[in-house]
């Protein structure tokens, strides 16, 4: 666990195209409320984070430094947003079973980052 925090972190992997364009949309929808980071900024600071999860998914760290990763991470990151896709951070919190079919679709989405990069270019 990291120590506590002024804002939220956003880790994400910053090798990888598809994640700095939707973090650069990001950036512009939260309004300034959460620091971005790419992980090698940030992985002295989160050691018992292995190199290879800072590259498989999103972390998300809130103001208590507890981490968060994968879909949980990103839809507590749209909860901060004004994303008409904010519902889905509701759906994750609210609904039985959805966590596991948004984390099933984040790692879908995760595995294929180059296919998705180009439909979504």
């Amino acid at each position: 666990m990291s120590t506590a925090r002024n804002r939220p972190l956003v880790i994400y992997d910053q090798d990888c195209g598809f994640c700095v364009k939707w973090i650069n949309k990001f950036k512009d929808i939260t309004l300034s409320t959460i620091d971005f980071k790419g992980y090698k900024e940030v992985m002295d600071e989160f050691p018992d984070i292995s190199l290879k999860d800072f590259q498989r998914s999103l972390k998300y760290v809130d103001e208590s430094g507890k981490v968060t990763q994968a879909g949980e991470a990103a839809c507590k990151l749209l909860k901060q947003t004004s994303s008409p896709l904010k519902f889905i951070s509701f759906l994750y919190d609210t609904i039985p079973g959805a966590k596991y079919v948004i984390e099933a679709g984040y790692k879908v989405v995760a595995n294929n980052r180059h296919f998705f990069s180009k439909v979504f270019s």
